[in-house]
């Protein structure tokens, strides 16, 4: 009897051992695939590159942050106060709520058409991803926008004066990055910060925020610092020094 049950013990371990064996062997022939012929893993990698060199070359005076909730936080302490803080691109509320709890004075504005991207950005994101909102979400002290930027941000603009402490551009496309700055560009003064939460780190990152913002910046002579990243993710913000007035002759 005991030598039965010693062989059962020994065959139940050998199987045992034999799984997670196969399970190693499995998982080492798809890293290896992964580093040699994984397109959008090359992409990554290249990616991460680039946006290394970039923080080697224009970063090296901003502070390096461990994540997303960090960098918020952050640029939320270097922005004034006295004027609006706007978020362009809700979702589920989460980030508009911290700036909401940090701002307090009900100055809050978030923006989104809430019915997800109303086109294509990077692989994983067609049109319409985010659309699993549902209801508008719940956000104390600040106010919900919504509709595409296009239609929605001059008419608030018109009904909402003064300057722009805090712009929190999370629009991703490059196309709505583009309509956020350039309407709202001109409200931002010496001080304000704006924060990309899509700026660097990804496949393609040159072509959205961060080349909407490069482009808005030299059209209309905005001179600017940056002052904070997320090392291992895609957040950068600036601030600005001169808020440019016109685009340079």
């Amino acid at each position: 009897m005991l030598r039965a049950e010693l062989a059962a013990l020994r065959d139940e371990l050998d199987a045992r051992v034999r799984g997670e064996a196969d399970r190693v062997i499995a998982e080492i022939r798809a890293v290896e695939v992964r580093d040699r012929r994984d397109t959008l893993a090359a992409g990554e990698r290249e990616a991460v590159a680039g946006s290394a060199r970039f923080v080697r070359e224009h970063l090296a005076d901003a502070v390096a942050l461990p994540g997303p909730s960090a960098t918020l936080e952050y640029a939320l302490g270097q922005a004034p106060s006295g004027g609006m803080a706007l978020e362009f691109g809700v979702y589920r509320g989460d980030t508009l709520r911290a700036i909401a709890a940090h701002r307090g004075d009900g100055r809050v504005h978030g923006f989104d058409t809430f019915t997800g991207l109303p086109e294509t950005w990077r692989p994983g994101f067609p049109a319409g991803a985010f659309d699993d909102v549902g209801e508008l979400p719940e956000v104390p002290g600040a106010e919900l926008v919504a509709g595409l930027f296009d239609d929605t941000v001059d008419r608030f603009l018109a009904a909402h004066p003064g300057p722009v402490d805090f712009l929190h551009v999370d629009s991703d496309l490059y196309s709505s990055a583009r309509t956020v700055l350039e309407a709202v560009g001109p409200r931002l003064r010496p001080g304000s910060i704006v924060l990309f939460d899509e700026f660097f780190n990804f496949p393609g990152w040159e072509r959205h925020e961060a080349r909407a913002w490069w482009e808005y910046a030299e059209k209309h002579g905005v001179r600017h610092d940056y002052v904070c990243y997320t090392h291992d993710n895609e957040q950068v913000a600036v601030r600005i020094d001169d808020a440019g007035t016109a685009p340079p002759s």
